[in-house]
């Protein structure tokens, strides 16, 4: 993974100017590519408050409802305001290899005086692209009991492996737009894992080999030279000069009876100071 940090700018679809640094979130070496959010954090509370309120439908529970109000009340002020502050906090990012939910800090207690005396501690979670399987946009229903319920559209995230959605945004911001980014993004993730495969599948495996290598200047003195079955004729011939302690420019290679490709040389003459291998046999 590359060490620089995650690129973005301004003009990223669904950024809002008072975002919190992105360089916090996403891991360095990514590129940002779209954001998005709930849009209207008190409808998320209302949604929360009135869902938890759908049992109250039953009459028989009504007795039931008015003994514990006492409790029940006070807790369902507590989900509301949670959630209320839970939706402001949250941001959901893009990027080019993954999908980060972020909720910041936010102070989780309705009670008057108290705030600040509990907070939730920011929390980050990733989906790798590789993982999705699908994203949907589920639209509010228009009948009377959505409408009482304050039924939001939600974008759900869908993962391999996972019973149900595993990201949900309630009422999220411009859906519609962040769905497409998620599939085009995932695509071109899918398709550049395919081309980095490729690319390394065509490679040579490296093996290494032995050369018993001869200069003219000393038709006894052979060794041997070691190299990769990888390596270009620039690195076989310094790995030669290596072995014998020569300066690149004082040797010049030629294809010898093994049919290594190297550098031809049609005449040379006895002044020129260049020595010239004159055998290169391959060991088993």
């Amino acid at each position: 993974m590359s060490d620089a940090p995650p690129s973005y700018n301004e003009n990223i679809p669904g950024s809002h100017p008072d975002d919190p640094s992105l360089t916090s979130i996403v891991p360095p070496g990514e590129t940002v590519l779209h954001m998005t959010r709930p849009t209207n954090p008190e409808d998320v509370g209302k949604a929360t408050c009135r869902q938890c309120l759908a049992p109250l439908a039953i009459p028989c529970l009504w007795i039931h409802a008015i003994i514990g109000a006492p409790c029940w009340v006070p807790a369902l002020l507590q989900a509301k305001y949670v959630a209320i502050q839970g939706a402001k906090s949250q941001i959901v990012i893009l990027t080019n290899r993954a999908i980060y939910s972020y909720v910041g800090e936010f102070d989780s207690c309705c009670c008057p005086g108290c705030h600040g005396c509990s907070t939730s501690g920011a929390k980050t979670s990733s989906i790798p692209l590789e993982r999705v399987t699908n994203v949907n946009v589920r639209l509010p229903g228009s009948g009377t009991a959505n409408r009482c319920m304050v039924d939001l559209e939600r974008l759900e995230i869908e993962t391999a492996g996972s019973p149900g959605p595993e990201l949900v945004i309630i009422g999220a911001e411009d859906a519609d737009a962040f769905k497409l980014a998620v599939l085009k993004a995932r695509e071109d993730d899918r398709h550049g894992g395919a081309r980095s495969a490729a690319v390394v599948a065509a490679q040579p495996t490296a093996e290494t080999k032995r050369l018993k290598v001869r200069l003219n200047r000393d038709a006894d003195k052979v060794k041997l030279v070691t190299f990769s079955t990888t390596d270009d004729m620039a690195q076989l011939h310094q790995a030669i000069c290596t072995k014998f302690d020569l300066p690149e420019s004082k040797l010049r290679l030629y294809l010898t009876e093994d049919k290594i490709e190297v550098e031809a040389v049609d005449e040379l003459s006895n002044n020129d100071g260049v020595t010239v291998c004159i055998g290169a046999e391959a060991l088993d």
